[in-house]
């Protein structure tokens, strides 16, 4: 398993989980931004009396489940993106790096991170159609200006 292998100190495995964790965290990145301004209405409405604890707290919960919910097809679709990549060269890439070959991790891990910068765009355009943002009336609130 992968933490038997960073365990013993296989670079190579340690490689292609650092890309996977970069690559996973770049798409992400989308989902910051919409949670953070969902965070900040609901919060601008519990400071005008429009909105109380039951709303926050609801809120954060269907905040949870859209970062979860991205995190896993975030992860679900570099992951299966590799595979399939990985299915059509002529070596078997993950067996490579279990047995230590840092230049196929060095290989793999970039795909990874190629897949999430390819990715980051789409997911980023559905978030905004999933995640509707609110119009923030307070100025102060604004965390981007």
């Amino acid at each position: 398993s992968e933490d038997v292998e960073l365990a013993r100190g296989n670079v190579a495995v340690g490689i292609l989980s650092g890309g996977f964790i970069l690559a996973v965290g770049y798409v992400l990145r989308s989902a910051i931004r919409p949670l953070n301004e969902t965070l900040l209405g609901v919060l601008y409405r519990v400071s005008q009396g429009e909105a109380g604890a039951g709303d926050v707290a609801y809120t954060l919960a269907i905040m949870a489940v859209q970062f979860m919910s991205v995190l896993a097809v975030a992860g679900l679709t570099i992951l299966g993106s590799v595979r399939a990549f990985t299915r059509i060269t002529h070596i078997d890439e993950f067996s490579q790096i279990r047995q230590g070959n840092v230049a196929v991790a060095i290989v793999v891990a970039s795909l990874a991170l190629t897949f999430a910068f390819l990715f980051e765009e789409g997911v980023s355009r559905l978030l905004q159609v999933i995640i509707p943002t609110p119009e923030i009336q307070n100025d102060l609130l604004r965390p981007f200006g």
